[in-house]
């Protein structure tokens, strides 16, 4: 095994020489202060994609900086993970070229780093009385509601009000995929209209000293990029949940005897090809940071614990394991296989994640 901090770093250096983005700078202070944001900031930038953070900070309501250090560490783990394991994400659409690995860089990009904008909305006092999408969609003054054209529609907005009615909060994952989707559809349409081309053409725009391209299928893109998004964090019913659920028309999101874990919703929710979905999900989960600086109450010394987490793969058997310091126990509870149906096996600090069992999850 590795250290995840030289993986991390490693990973950065890549993408510093791949996409020409000057990110070395920021490698001997990784996960200090603002770094993680401006890594983040840097990346998108150099696609032409930071629209929503510039919006969600001039309305104030972007996320806190340490929230970014969780993002970033998602965003590394997720391209190491893919990478190790050769996980196939060729039913993505083609983007940048015919490179599988670089289209899984695009959206894992957009669909990563934007997972938890919304999640200082989440408990908002602003957004407290919008208890129904609709009332989201007015207060944030949207235009282009994903919602409308999604195949979830009836999930998204059963399952936003069970949110705000019975647990008091804005779910972020939905929430941040509303403004992300109106954000970049927005931009879209200005382009558009800016060169006078007509809708389901693809076209060139220049904003600033970029030079943009937008094929043809970038609303269906970005649809794929907000669905994705406003799914990650949406609970199957847990035991007991069940009634409450179906009183809230959530009965698609209600496993059977059969099956406890979301990963056995996936075909009930079409989801059998999204596997990278499924990444988030796990991604998230696990991510380090999240998890140690939970564990850290001072939320200083998480910083130099990532130093000691070690990282490996066992590709045959599709495993991935993370070694944690000894003096950190019970990290990951075996309850992510009720999760999302991965075996996770504790041998003391070291946790055994088993991502593929074909047996249980048939994803093409």
């Amino acid at each position: 095994m590795n250290k995840i901090i030289n993986e991390y770093t490693n990973t950065l250096l890549n993408i510093n020489e791949q996409y020409d983005i000057e990110l070395t700078n920021y490698l001997k202070i990784l996960f200090r202060e603002n770094t993680s944001k401006n890594i983040i900031f840097s990346i998108l930038n150099k696609f032409g994609k930071n629209n929503l953070f510039d919006v969600l900070e001039r309305k104030t309501i972007a996320p806190a900086n340490d929230r970014y250090n969780h993002t970033l560490s998602a965003f590394l783990l997720g391209l190491i993970v893919r990478d190790n394991l050769h996980i196939d994400m060729r039913s993505l659409p083609k983007i940048i070229s015919e490179s599988h690995k670089e289209n899984f860089f695009y959206f894992w990009m957009l669909i990563c780093l934007y997972h938890d904008c919304a999640y200082d909305i989440e408990n908002n006092d602003s957004a407290k009385d919008c208890k129904t999408i609709t009332d989201f969609v007015r207060e944030y003054g949207v235009t282009y509601n994903f919602i409308e054209k999604s195949e979830y529609k009836e999930l998204f907005i059963n399952y936003y009000f069970y949110r705000t009615n019975d647990m008091k909060v804005i779910d972020h994952g939905i929430a941040g995929a509303i403004l992300f989707y109106d954000t970049f559809m927005s931009f879209y349409e200005e382009c558009r209209k800016s060169t006078h081309t007509s809708k389901g053409k693809s076209f060139t725009c220049k904003k600033g000293d970029k030079l943009l391209h937008f094929s043809a299928d970038f609303p269906k893109h970005m649809l794929l990029v907000a669905n994705t998004i406003a799914r990650h964090n949406i609970f199957s019913a847990g035991i007991g949940d069940e009634e409450k659920y179906r009183n809230y028309h959530l009965d698609d999101l209600i496993p059977t005897s059969n099956c406890f874990s979301k990963v056995c919703l996936y075909d009930k929710l079409s989801d059998a090809k999204n596997k990278i979905l499924f990444m988030l999900e796990f991604i998230d989960t696990i991510d380090p940071i999240k998890i140690l600086s939970k564990s850290d109450n001072n939320q200083k010394s998480w910083i130099y614990m990532m130093n000691d987490v070690e990282i490996g793969f066992n590709y045959a058997k599709q495993q991935m394991y993370l070694k944690y310091p000894d003096n950190l126990v019970n990290v990951y509870s075996k309850d992510i296989n009720n999760w999302l149906g991965v075996m996770l096996n504790i041998n003391q600090n070291v946790y055994t994640f088993e991502i593929e069992r074909k047996s249980e999850r048939q994803i093409a």
